[in-house]
């Protein structure tokens, strides 16, 4: 079993682990795509990149009558609804930003498995309110994705997740410029 662990600066083992993701995207896309990577771009993940209809990451969690996994009303709240990832997108994972305490841990699965549960109670605590782990997701192009959290609390939730998205140029940006 592999121990994730949050670093509050993405700097030493966090960096190398975001490096090492990112060069996993560009192989994927190289070898799917049969791009080279001179037609490649990395650049910042946005909420639309991971299902949100909206360019912001903050949830309004409901009313629980106890805390809970929640979907709607009980359970599992969704941060991302399953979701296929674009075509020609490769999105990697490997932070979260949380300014408020009403979510205890997220759980991010990847085509129906649930592949990391992540307990981010400590984030509030860092002056930035920023963890990085060091063993981030990637989640390929046209596999389903889904964000849940658990909620503890019923508020307006303003989680933001810190990745990287890996596609051809021109998809959304035009040049290289602004590459991560």
């Amino acid at each position: 079993m592999v121990k994730i662990v949050f670093y509050k600066d993405l700097k030493g083992n966090a960096l190398d682990a975001y490096n090492q993701g990112r060069e996993k995207m560009y192989a994927m896309a190289e070898k799917e795509l049969q791009k080279p990577r001179s037609d490649l771009i990395c650049r910042l993940l946005r909420p639309e990149d991971i299902g949100s209809p909206y360019p912001s990451f903050s949830q309004s969690l409901p009313t629980l009558a106890t805390p809970g996994w929640t979907t709607g009303g009980t359970g599992l709240r969704n941060y991302a609804n399953t979701v296929t990832i674009a075509d020609n997108r490769f999105i990697m994972i490997n932070g979260v930003s949380d300014r408020s305490t009403g979510v205890s841990q997220i759980k991010i699965s990847r085509s129906g498995s649930d592949t990391r549960i992540w307990n981010i109670q400590q984030i509030p605590d860092n002056e930035d309110n920023i963890c990085y782990v060091d063993d981030p997701v990637i989640i390929p192009q046209n596999h389903q994705l889904t964000i849940q959290a658990y909620a503890v609390a019923s508020q307006t939730e303003y989680i933001r997740f810190i990745g990287a998205v890996v596609e051809p140029v021109g998809l959304l940006l035009a040049g290289r410029r602004g590459e991560f």
